[in-house]
This record gives C-alpha cells, sequence and structure tokens, in this order.
C-alpha cells in the first residue's frame, strides 16, 4: 500500500461443507459452498437425492432448527424427497438434515461460519472502479471461482479506497483516497449490497497541523464502535466513533499521538497495513513500511480503551519462503478461531495461530497468488488468538511421586494470575495451585511442582487456566501424567486420536534441554512442529495443533539434538 493508493474490495472467508452416506443411495447439498446471510437476507440450498430409492413417504428433520426452513417437498414422483432448506441470518454452525423413508435414512451436514473478512482490491483495468467481492475460505484453504473470488457490488467511486472496515450487521465503513489530506479523514458508509455511500463523519486528526497521512485503517470491534488509526511517518492518531448503519456519526480523537511501549520501534514502520479485533477488544496492527527487510513487517496489539493506549510490538512477520516480503503489507482479518489472514502485494497469506507458539518472527503461508489485494476488514471477532500467544509452552515430568509442571511465557498484558488445574479423569478439573505472573512482557519460566505421594490413582490430567485482570480467561493444552518409574521410547495417549482432540506425549529425557517435535504424513511432508522445554525424567507433552490434521496416519519424530525417536500414530473421524 502506497499512501491512499488503495481500491475498495470486499471479501468474505467462509466454508460451507457437506458430507453424506457412502451408500449407493445419498443425500447431497447443492451448492456445498455458500455464504452465510447478512442481517435481513437469506441463501438457500437445494438437497436432492441420488442412487435409486423405492416409493414411500419422505421425512425430512434437522437437528438444530435456529434460523433454518425446510421447504415443501414431494412424497411421490421422481423429485420425491428433494428439498430446498433456506438459512436466514440467525442461522450459525452445524446442521445436520436428515431423510428417512422407512428404513432407509440418509443425511447431509452443512456447517455455516460467520462472515469472516471484507477485502480491498486493487483494479486490474487500469481505471479506478472498484469493486466488492469475496472468498470462500477457512483454514487458508480457499474454493470459489478460479480466482477464489466472489463478486459482490462495484461502488462506482471516482476516487480510491484507502480503508474498509464492516460491522455485525454487514455495514461497510470506508475513507477515501485524498493525496493532499492535511491530517483530515473523512468516512462513508453503505449497505452490504452497495446502496448509500454517503458521508458520514469527517476529523481532522492532527488539528491543522498539516501533515499528510500516509497511514489509514478502519476496524469495528464487537461492541459495534469503528476506530480510526493513522499516521504521518512521526505521530500515530486514533480515533473512534459508533457505528449506526448509513447515519451521521460523530468522530472522537482519542488520542493525539500514541506511544510505543518498550523495545516496539516507533511511528515510520507504519505505511502499510491494517487493524483487527478480537472478542475482548483488543486490537490488533498490522504495519509495514515496503523495505523488504526481515524488520519492514510486524504485528503489534493496542487496548484502545486503556486509560493511555500504547503500542506494543510482537512478533515480526516473513513470507511463505522465509524471507521478508517484497512490496506492501495492506490487510489484515482473523477468522472465527483466532487465525489470521494478511493481504500483500502478491496475494492472500494465512497465518495459523497456533504455529506463532514460541517465536518472536513467524512465517505467513501464501494461500493464493494474485496481484492488487489491498485492505481487509473483518465483522466476526473471535473469543481469543494465540497472535501472539502468552504462554509459548507447557509440559510436565513426573518423578519419586511429584509432577514437576513447568511453563513458558512473554508478552503478558493485563493479566492476573496463573490457576494449575488437576483431574484424575480428564473432565473434572479442580484448581491445585495458583500462581502471580512476573510483571513483564520477557520470556519467564514458571514451575510447580504438585505432590502425589497422599493422592490416589495412577493417572492424572493437568491443564493451565490463565485469567486477565477483566476476568476473561483461556486453558491451555491438556497433558496427561502418569505415576510410572520407566518409559521406553516414545508414546502418543490416545492412539488413534479423534480428529479435533488431544493427546499427550511421553518420553523419558535423559537430561533438561529443549527438545524439537515433528509429525509427518505418510508422503514425507511436515505437517506440523513445535519446541518444548524438557526437565530431566518422564516427561508430558502437549501436542499442539492436531486440530490441523485430516484422517490418517502419521508419524512424530522428536529430535533432542543427539537423537531422533519416532512413533506412528492414527487420527480418526
Amino acid at each position: 500500500m502506497k499512501k491512499f493508493t488503495f481500491k475498495g474490495l470486499f471479501a468474505i472467508l467462509l466454508l460451507v461443507v457437506f458430507s453424506a452416506n457412502s451408500s449407493a443411495q445419498a443425500v447431497t447439498a447443492t451448492p456445498a459452498n455458500i455464504m452465510k446471510p447478512l442481517a435481513g437476507n437469506t441463501v438457500s440450498v437445494f438437497i436432492d437425492r441420488t442412487g435409486t430409492w423405492a416409493a414411500g413417504t419422505y421425512v425430512w428433520t434437522v437437528d438444530n432448527p435456529t434460523g433454518v426452513t425446510i421447504g415443501a417437498f414431494s412424497q411421490t414422483g421422481g423429485a420425491a424427497g428433494d428439498v430446498t432448506v433456506t438459512f436466514s441470518s440467525a442461522a450459525n454452525g452445524v446442521y445436520t438434515f436428515t431423510l428417512t423413508r422407512g428404513a432407509t435414512v440418509r443425511s447431509v451436514t452443512i456447517t455455516l461460519n460467520n462472515i469472516l473478512a471484507s477485502v480491498a482490491n486493487d483494479s486490474t483495468t487500469g481505471n479506478r472502479g472498484q469493486w466488492a467481492g469475496g472468498f470462500l475460505a477457512n483454514l487458508g484453504v480457499l474454493a470459489g471461482n478460479a480466482n477464489g473470488q466472489k463478486n459482490m457490488f462495484d461502488f462506482g467511486l471516482t476516487e480510491r479506497v484507502s480503508a474498509v472496515a464492516i460491522n455485525q450487521a454487514g455495514f461497510i465503513y470506508y475513507i477515501e483516497n485524498i493525496d493532499n489530506n492535511n491530517g483530515s479523514v473523512t468516512v462513508r458508509a453503505r449497505t452490504s449490497t452497495g446502496t448509500g455511500g454517503g458521508i458520514i463523519g469527517t476529523l481532522d486528526l492532527n488539528a491543522g497541523g498539516g501533515n499528510d497521512l500516509g497511514f489509514v485503517r478502519l476496524g469495528v470491534d464487537v461492541t459495534g464502535v469503528c476506530w480510526i488509526l493513522a499516521g504521518d511517518g512521526t505521530t500515530i492518531y486514533l480515533a473512534r466513533f459508533t457505528t449506526n448503519g448509513t447515519t451521521a456519526a460523530p468522530i472522537t480523537l482519542v488520542s493525539s499521538n500514541v506511544p510505543f511501549g518498550p523495545n516496539s520501534g516507533d511511528a515510520s514502520l507504519f505505511q502499510n497495513g491494517d487493524l483487527a479485533f478480537i472478542a475482548n477488544g483488543t486490537m490488533f496492527i498490522l504495519a509495514n513500511d515496503g523495505a523488504a527487510s526481515p524488520t519492514s513487517t510486524a504485528i503489534f496489539t493496542l487496548n484502545p480503551t486503556a486509560v493511555t493506549p500504547t503500542l506494543n510490538r510482537k512478533f515480526f512477520v516473513l513470507d511463505n519462503l522465509g524471507a521478508a516480503f517484497v512490496g506492501t503489507v495492506n490487510g489484515a482479518a482473523f477468522d472465527l478461531q483466532g487465525n489470521l489472514y494478511i493481504s500483500a502485494a502478491d496475494g492472500l497469506y494465512f497465518i495459523d495461530q497456533n504455529s506463532v507458539i514460541g517465536n518472536s518472527t513467524v512465517q505467513a503461508d501464501l494461500v493464493h497468488s494474485v496481484v492488487g489485494l489491498t485492505d481487509l476488514g473483518s465483522n466476526v471477532w473471535p473469543t481469543q488468538s494465540t497472535l501472539p500467544v502468552d504462554l509459548i509452552s507447557f509440559a510436565g515430568a513426573y518423578s519419586n511421586q511429584k509432577t514437576n509442571l513447568n511453563w513458558v511465557t512473554e508478552n503478558l498484558q493485563d493479566f492476573d494470575r496463573f490457576e494449575v488445574e488437576r483431574s484424575s479423569d480428564g473432565s473434572n478439573f479442580a484448581t491445585v495451585a495458583t500462581k502471580a505472573p512476573v510483571p513483564t512482557a520477557a520470556r519467564t519460566t514458571y514451575l510447580h511442582t504438585d505432590d502425589l505421594s497422599a493422592v490416589n490413582g495412577t493417572v492424572f490430567y493437568y491443564r493451565l487456566k490463565m485469567i486477565d485482570l477483566n476476568g476473561q480467561f483461556k486453558y491451555s493444552n491438556v497433558i496427561l501424567v502418569r505415576k510410572e518409574s520407566n518409559v521406553k521410547g516414545i508414546r502418543i495417549n490416545p492412539n488413534p486420536v479423534v480428529t479435533g482432540g488431544v493427546a499427550t506425549l511421553r518420553f523419558e529425557a535423559s537430561a533438561k534441554g529443549v527438545v524439537e517435535f515433528r509429525i509427518v504424513d505418510m508422503a514425507g511432508r511436515i505437517v506440523l512442529k513445535q519446541q518444548n522445554n524438557v526437565a530431566e525424567g518422564i516427561n508430558s507433552v502437549p501436542v499442539n495443533s492436531l486440530d490441523r490434521l485430516q484422517p490418517g496416519t502419521y508419524i512424530l519424530q522428536m529430535n533432542d539434538g543427539t537423537t531422533i525417536q519416532s512413533t506412528k500414530f492414527i487420527v480418526a473421524q
């Protein structure tokens, strides 16, 4: 992104998947990929029968009635049982439709996610026209037409769009390109179908200071407040307004000089980029100066409602080859799982939130090669994101009737306490210890010894509950510890592991150190990696990101720097 040289495109990241029984008689959904409707709209899916069905009485049912209507269908004839189902904007989640005819029962599952992101796209036709469109995507995998996009509407503007955001109701807020803006911003609004476009507010951010803004971005938080972050190369400004459709709204200046935290750089990096929110109101900011250096692209966080909103750099971002981005990096948007999409000069990139654990620099995956993508916006807010993660690792080692737990954190902000929880069945946990945090953003190791000598049982499960000052919390992965004095080789438990489940790797370490784990598929490709601190003795380490694995057989390798051990495991549906 160069200064105010954007064209607005709106994209939607969303996945609808379907499945059917694998017999001659089945039911299928058409289309397989649809977009969740915005407020006031509906979307329909046709479900028909395949294979040979006998005559009889057909009955359709759905396991989740929220926001879905099953249309009329014939009981006899060639179209017997075929039905159109309609989803309203209230629909969300997984819907299983079941067709019953006598003893024959077949089902199809349709999964709806919320709208995930809007994308601004620079027209390749050479004119200044701008259009709204969308991507169908889930966990970085794109579907749709040949370009992975779905056209929605044309802005029809004579000026380019420099920033775009979307609120929960689907209204689009944007700022047009003004080359000589003298520090002033003008916000416009449209409906989800592109109607409107009138000015809803203006504000001179630098109070007549005269410096042009080269960095201007919008983002709507979960409460419907739209935030403006802008920079002129030396100063970062923060402003806000409350969204109300296309109705005019006053814009308020929150800070005329947003400070930077320790070792977080300065405003010169904010030449290109974007912002997005998670549900607790934390703003994540992508910043880029186009310099093609390893430090030219970074992610910052900001609490915009704090008494003194402060920008804290969390990590630098590299491209899919592990190199610095060449050209501009412009847009950022979360999906519901807390993963991040960013747009760069050569396409759409994806950052798995779990891949950043323990890293100050992360690598993005190129998931769609296309020229001209600029801004991203989002109207979903994940409940949490490990971008950046506070918990780098969590592990335990059993020795002499004691479990020695250790965990490593960094970038703790507004954090209250850790609670260590233990369970004997993996379901019912109780707090066995509480630890206060060390008040630092630096990497910190915590230790806790749990004496099991007077505790009945041989199998124990542990997890961390990490609680912020505002009362919000998240859990670590669960690890399993057995009262054993000898373990040969490495073991993964359970095996098979259910898709999306959790598993613990157990092994004996001869000394304290750092080990690397890799999961390799049967084609020899590395599909997951992680590192953990281990202690001398029998260690229990959670295997991260198993929800990314498709059903099948995998090899888990452990490398402690001197030897490599491996074990085979299965991911089952």
